[in-house]
């Protein structure tokens, strides 16, 4: 981004001649008069505090319209983050009437569209009591869009995985060849509910089409960019539904030289896994049986409600899980298909019960990092009672003869 470094003349050039008229002829400003129209950049006139005064028709050509009179540029400013530091570089500006380091910003126009753009903040000299003005010069970073564009193509086409991208105004602007091959798939399905849906045609297309209720993921999605400006871990993970697919997203605030730029989705469906999670609940809470469902290192996933129920005593789980992490804490290949042990516990009552532990290896999805065992438990303490008073009788027979 060599034409962009700070160490280089503006871009945004303006003859001594009408910058000197610009300061000391401060109400022609307000008038948006023959000198201020032709300056050749971009430029927006506003207080100390960010409120518009005047703009230039190139200005209302960037911002999709005119900016009220009053309406503060800084709002305009995403993420949250770049507005504060042009907010503190602007009182600055304004207080020493010279103009500030050169930034990259992620402005938004008055319909919405998000571009990157670079800004000068030029401060106006200002006689005291004035709060003071100052004039900011816009200019589309072509060259980040460029390099953007350039570098996404060579990443997402290189990969496997589905992978899309969104601008910062959720516009599709990105998508490998697979993404295009996996709602290729799809298409005629999804078409049935989003009515001109086509693989095709998603480039330019608002993600609010895969969603009933667009301003919800749109909040999530503005929290994720700006817990990502301040550097901070950002990852979200959803489902959505559409047309009987179930699809599982992940999404992460992408930033290129600290610029936030967009959004990466990663697509995966999991509708034949969603439809063998539904199955295995219906399993669980049919069954009269205590069923607990864990992974190869003992860990809990899932229990009926018979289960919570018959072994609520946590002695009986220690118990238990004790047993059974052997048996299912091997390497895949050594795992058992299937097992039994019984056991004696006590309660914390302590009461002694007598249990009766199947484990089963579930069928493993690739979606899932570690084999899942189903566990069920059956109580077999009167039986084993009535075999001990059986085999008692069975004894005092014996010595009665």
């Amino acid at each position: 981004m060599s034409k962009l470094r700070d160490d280089q003349p503006s871009p945004f050039k303006i003859p001594k001649r009408q910058m000197s008229k610009l300061r000391d002829d401060q109400p022609s400003l307000f008038n948006l008069d023959e000198t201020f129209m032709q300056i050749e950049a971009a430029v927006v006139l506003t207080d100390s505090q960010g409120a518009c005064e005047a703009h230039n028709a190139r200005a209302a050509q960037l911002l999709g319209g005119a900016l009220p009179h009053g309406q503060s540029l800084l709002q305009l400013v995403h993420p949250q983050a770049s507005s504060s530091n042009l907010a503190s570089l602007l009182e600055k500006a304004c207080h020493r009437g010279t103009p500030m380091p050169r930034q990259h910003i992620l402005l938004t126009s008055l319909q919405g569209a998000q571009q990157p753009c670079s800004v000068i903040i030029h401060g106006l000299t200002r006689q005291a009591p004035s709060p003071g003005y100052a004039l900011w010069f816009l200019e589309p970073d072509q060259e980040t869009n460029t390099i953007l564009a350039e570098t996404l193509d060579a990443v997402m086409n290189s990969s496997s995985d589905i992978i899309m991208f969104a601008s910062p105004d959720l516009h599709i602007t990105h998508m490998n060849r697979a993404c295009m091959d996996f709602f290729a798939q799809r298409e005629a399905r999804i078409a049935s509910v989003i009515p001109g849906f086509a693989a095709d045609k998603l480039m330019g297309r608002s993600i609010d089409a895969f969603h009933k209720d667009a301003a919800h993921p749109r909040r999530i999605l503005e929290d994720l960019a700006e817990r990502g400006s301040h550097g901070e871990g950002a990852v979200h993970h959803s489902r959505i539904e559409v047309a009987g697919y179930t699809f599982k997203q992940t999404i992460r605030p992408v930033r290129i030289a600290g610029q936030f730029m967009g959004y990466s989705v990663a697509w995966c469906d999991i509708t034949e896994k969603q439809l063998h999670e539904t199955l295995l609940e219906t399993l669980l809470d049919s069954s009269e049986h205590g069923m607990v469902v864990i992974d190869s290192t003992g860990a809990i996933l899932k229990t009926n409600a018979a289960a919570r129920t018959f072994l609520g005593d946590q002695a009986l789980w220690h118990t238990v899980l004790g047993e059974a992490h052997p048996l299912v804490s091997r390497t895949s290949a050594q795992a058992p298909v299937s097992s039994c042990f019984e056991t004696w516990a006590k309660t914390s009552a302590n009461q002694a019960v007598f249990l009766r532990c199947h484990i089963k290896r579930l069928p493993r999805h690739p979606d899932e990092p570690n084999d899942r065992f189903a566990m069920t438990i059956t109580n077999l303490t009167d039986i084993k009672n009535q075999e001990a008073q059986l085999q008692d009788l069975l004894t005092a027979q014996q010595q009665a003869i």
